[in-house]
C-alpha cells in the first residue's frame, strides 16, 4: 500500500507523483506501462491500448510517443481527450488521468524527442506498412526501409485535466480526486468516497 488514512492530501499526491517520475527512470517500474483510451472515430466507441511513458513532468503532464500513422493517432486529431490509466499490483494503487492529449507530428517537439530514440528502436516507427494494416503473414509486418526516418514518429503529450487517485485495501480503500481548470491554475480536490 502507498497511501494510508494518515497521509495528508498533500502527501497522498506527492506519493503517487514520486512513482510516476520513478517509473521513466527505471525502465523495470510496473507504472512506466500503461493504458490510454480514446474515442474510436470509426465506432464512436472507446478504444483502450498500452504505452510506454517516455517523460512525466511535476504538473503532471504525460509524454509518450507513437507511429503518427496509428489509429489513436487519428482518434486523437479528432478528439483529443483521452484517459490514462495507471496500475501497479504490488501497492494496488490505480491513478487515471483525464486529459487534452497534443499531437507532436514533424515539429520542434517531435525532432527533439527523435534525438533520443536509438537504434533499432527507431524500427518501431518505421515499418513499411502502416500499424493496423491487414497482412497474410507476422512476418510481413517486419519490414522496414534501408534507411529508418522520423516521417512517422510521433510524440503526445498529455495535459492533465482531472486526476483520480484509487488506493484498494480490503474495505477501507482510500481515493482522491482533483481538477484542474486550466495548466496554470493548481489542483483542486481531495478526499472522495471510494
Amino acid at each position: 500500500m502507498l497511501i494510508t488514512p494518515k497521509h495528508t492530501i498533500e502527501d497522498a499526491l506527492s506519493e503517487v507523483k514520486k512513482q510516476l517520475f520513478s517509473s521513466v527512470a527505471d525502465k523495470n517500474h510496473i507504472m512506466r506501462y500503461f493504458a490510454v483510451s480514446t474515442v474510436d472515430t470509426e465506432t464512436n466507441l472507446m478504444s483502450s491500448r498500452m504505452v510506454v511513458m517516455r517523460e512525466f513532468e511535476s504538473d503532471w503532464t504525460v509524454k509518450f510517443y507513437t507511429d503518427y500513422r496509428t489509429s489513436k493517432v487519428r482518434d486523437l486529431l479528432h478528439n483529443r481527450r483521452s484517459t490514462l490509466l495507471f496500475w501497479d499490483p504490488s501497492k494496488n494503487l490505480q491513478v487515471r488521468i483525464k486529459c487534452d492529449a497534443v499531437v507532436h507530428h514533424q515539429n520542434t517537439v517531435a525532432r527533439e524527442a527523435w534525438k533520443l530514440v536509438q537504434g533499432e528502436a527507431q524500427k518501431s516507427y518505421s515499418t513499411l506498412l502502416k500499424p493496423g494494416s491487414p497482412i497474410s503473414t507476422p512476418d510481413e509486418a517486419y519490414q522496414w526501409p534501408d534507411k529508418t526516418g522520423s516521417d512517422h514518429f510521433a510524440l503526445i503529450e498529455c495535459i492533465p485535466v482531472t486526476l483520480q487517485i484509487l488506493q484498494l485495501n480490503k474495505l477501507k480503500h482510500l481515493a482522491l480526486k482533483f481538477v484542474r481548470i486550466d495548466r496554470d491554475a493548481g489542483w483542486k480536490g481531495g478526499w472522495i468516497v471510494p
